[in-house]
C-alpha cells in the first residue's frame, strides 16, 4: 500500500482502499429500462381516461361520478403494474388518480356545492392535474429517450 505522504498510487491500491470513492462505472445509474406491454396499456388506459374525464367534466361536472372511480382504477391498476416493473414515476401518478378523485370528492362535500357551484372550479382543477400528468409524462419519455440515445449499441439491444 502507498505511504500516506505519497501521491503516486497504483490502480491496485485504490481498488483496495475501501474507503475510496466509486469509479464512475461502479455507480448504478437510476436507468429504468423501457415499459412492458401491460404498463404501455395500463397507463395509457389511465391517461385516456383522464383526457376523457377533463373534457366531460367541462361538458358537465356530474361526470365525474363516472370518471373520477373510473379513473381511480385506472390508476391504481397503473400503479399495480408499475410496481412490479418497479417504475417509480408511474407508480406515483398512478397513485395520484385516486388522490384527485377523493380531493375532489371531499372539496364538492366539505364546500356543500351544488352542481352549478362546482362547474367552473372542477373543470379547472382537472385541467391543472392534466396539465401536470402531462408535463411528467413527457418529460419521462425525453429522460428514456436520451439515456436509450447515450447507450452504446450493443447495450441498447438488451433492452
Amino acid at each position: 500500500m502507498a505511504a500516506f505522504g505519497n501521491q503516486s498510487t497504483s490502480d491496485q491500491d485504490l481498488y483496495d482502499n475501501p474507503f475510496a470513492a466509486p469509479a464512475v462505472e461502479d455507480i448504478a445509474v437510476s436507468h429504468e429500462g423501457k415499459m412492458g406491454t401491460g404498463l404501455k396499456i395500463a397507463f395509457s388506459l389511465q391517461l385516456l381516461i383522464l383526457v376523457g374525464g377533463v373534457f366531460a367534466a367541462y361538458a358537465d361536472v356530474e361526470s365525474i361520478l363516472f370518471s373520477g372511480p373510473a379513473y381511480s382504477i385506472a390508476g391504481l391498476i397503473s400503479a399495480a403494474v408499475a410496481l412490479s416493473q418497479k417504475r417509480r414515476t408511474i407508480v406515483l401518478m398512478g397513485l395520484s388518480a385516486p388522490t384527485l378523485a377523493v380531493g375532489i370528492f371531499l372539496l364538492i362535500f366539505l364546500n356543500h356545492w351544488s352542481p352549478q357551484q362546482a362547474q367552473t372550479p372542477v373543470p379547472i382543477i382537472c385541467t391543472g392535474y392534466f396539465i401536470g400528468i402531462l408535463i411528467t409524462t413527457m418529460l419521462m419519455i425525453h429522460r428514456s429517450q436520451t439515456a436509450t440515445a447515450m447507450e452504446s449499441p450493443a447495450e441498447a439491444s438488451v433492452y
